[in-house]
């Protein structure tokens, strides 16, 4: 191959047709005299041919068109998409701010305590209401089986609540 990188230049210019008459005519002429230029031209030909193998023939005008026209269409599309879903994440996100500020607002103006686990006192109410609801109407005289009572005490009663169920506290203690 020529050692010169210049008349690989030259050649690769004349070989796209990017050259005018008079240096075609030079390009012309080195190639007779150097076989290792005629190879790289060889070469690049086969190359050539194979790539036109790969896309026949040149692609119209019309469907050049058309199909910048849904590549345009696609991407305004996903723009849109895009736009949409950045949007509604940011709403998302605002709310999540504004539920978020609202819930320690409240935890504050109602005295949460951070140490008091928060489902502590509702376990409480939910015992004293299950407890009326099992305990006697006033005037009537029930008796409840203590095999019964126990079970639902020890179903009842919180581990983490030391404060005594209000019927416990009136038979004097657990059963």
């Amino acid at each position: 191959m020529s050692r010169h990188p210049e008349d690989l230049e030259r050649l690769s210019a004349w070989f796209d047709g990017e050259v005018g008459e008079v240096e075609a005519d030079e390009v012309r002429a080195r190639l007779l005299g150097d076989p290792a230029l005629r190879a790289q031209l060889q070469e690049w030909r086969g190359l050539r041919e194979e790539l036109q193998t790969l896309q026949p023939e040149p692609l119209a005008p019309a469907r050049l068109s058309q199909l910048h026209a849904r590549l345009a269409f696609a991407g305004a599309r996903d723009s849109r998409l895009l736009d949409r879903a950045v949007r509604l994440w940011s709403i998302a996100a605002a709310l999540l701010v504004v539920v978020g500020a609202g819930w320690l607002a409240a935890q504050a103006r109602l005295g949460f305590d951070a140490a008091e686990p928060a489902f502590a006192r509702e376990t409480r109410e939910i015992e004293r209401a299950i407890e009326e609801l099992l305990a006697p109407m006033p005037g009537t005289t029930v008796q409840r089986p203590a095999a019964t009572s126990d079970r639902f005490r020890g179903q009842l009663r919180n581990p983490s609540v030391s404060a005594p169920l209000p019927s416990e506290a009136a038979d004097g203690g657990p059963q």
